[in-house]
């Protein structure tokens, strides 16, 4: 009997609606970054003790701030992956393979300004370019340059990468050759769009590089919507789309976001608890399309192989639904 009554707690536990932690919160903590190895382009190569420097600054410059983490992935491997089912092993099918198990990727070449370490006033030249992986395409490209020593190594390294990342601004015109795509320079007096709140612009070494705030419209690299969580420097992030995609089941939602292209998915429980944090900074710049935000939408978490947690965002309590069950669907991106 008392085995009974503890099985039938449990369920019950199971039954209440649950609401929103500050875990689910830290979005920014699944923002992974895969770490390529790092190319050697000297004639005579360098030690394992210093490419497994250099990357380590790379890693502890992307952890260092609670907006990213190094996702740890054999690129090798996945071009072996790819050679033995006959696709080439291009980058853009090394990101395909790659999917949403990662935001960015981060490549890095070494070379010397000597033939090899021990030469007299020898300096190792460090650059790294960020990708994001939906697209395939490079974000910025930065480069160092560092003396042969464990702290110069991984001091610089660090700074190289947290440039990268946009967390820190580059100190040398001369050494930054930073080459957004969806934001390579932008004049003081070019339009701000239809929506008041289209982001802004801040200067650094005399070009103005586009930064969002919670609330803002985005319309870039051919996807529209509106930012609801972003990294500290304003330059990263992500958006909903500007409408919903009507009522579904689970899997439907999952396709139909998908389906959108453009690194659009069906977005997390999490993702939606930071949404109907910010529904209404959100709703203010949804009203000029006749939208707002609060009905129940799916997310991708799944509670098992029949059911799949939904978030209500009349009141932000999260619960799940047979996946076989019709809830409305609203697709996020990264940017």
């Amino acid at each position: 009997m008392k085995q009974l009554s503890i099985l039938l707690f449990l369920c019950a536990s199971l039954l209440i609606p649950q609401t929103a932690t500050a875990q689910e919160f830290d979005l920014f903590a699944a923002q992974k970054v895969v770490v390529a190895p790092i190319r050697d382009m000297n004639d005579r190569k360098l030690s394992d003790g210093v490419k497994q420097m250099i990357r380590q600054g790379i890693v502890d410059a992307c952890t260092s701030s609670n907006a990213y983490e190094v996702y740890e992935i054999n690129i090798d491997d996945i071009k072996r992956q790819l050679s033995a089912s006959g696709q080439a092993t291009s980058f853009a099918n090394i990101c395909k393979r790659i999917g949403t198990k990662a935001d960015r990727i981060i490549f890095t070449n070494v070379k010397l300004s000597s033939s090899a370490i021990g030469t007299q006033d020898v300096n190792i030249y460090i650059t790294s370019s960020i990708y994001r992986i939906d697209t395939a395409s490079e974000e910025r490209s930065h480069f160092v340059t560092a003396q042969p020593t464990s702290q110069s190594i991984l001091s610089e390294t660090s700074d190289l990468v947290k440039v990268l990342l946009g967390l820190k601004t580059s100190s040398s015109s001369q050494q930054s050759r930073d080459s957004y795509s969806q934001s390579s320079s932008y004049s003081q007096t070019q339009s701000r769009g239809s929506y008041s709140q289209s982001g802004s612009y801040s200067q650094t070494q005399s070009s103005y590089v586009k930064t969002y705030r919670v609330g803002d419209y985005y319309n870039e690299n051919g996807k529209s919507g509106v930012v609801f969580v972003v990294t500290p420097d304003g330059q990263h992030g992500k958006i909903i789309n500007l409408t919903n995609l009507d009522r579904m089941s689970w899997n439907s939602a999952v396709q139909a976001c998908n389906n959108l292209g453009n690194g659009w998915r069906l977005p997390t429980k999490g993702e939606l608890l930071a949404i109907y944090k910010v529904k209404s900074t959100l709703d203010q710049t949804l009203a000029p399309v006749g939208d707002t935000i609060d009905v129940a939408y799916w997310s991708s978490t799944e509670m098992s192989s029949y059911y799949a947690w939904f978030v209500d965002m009349n009141n932000g309590v999260t619960h799940y639904n047979s996946k076989n069950d019709n809830l409305y669907v609203r697709a996020v991106s990264a940017f």
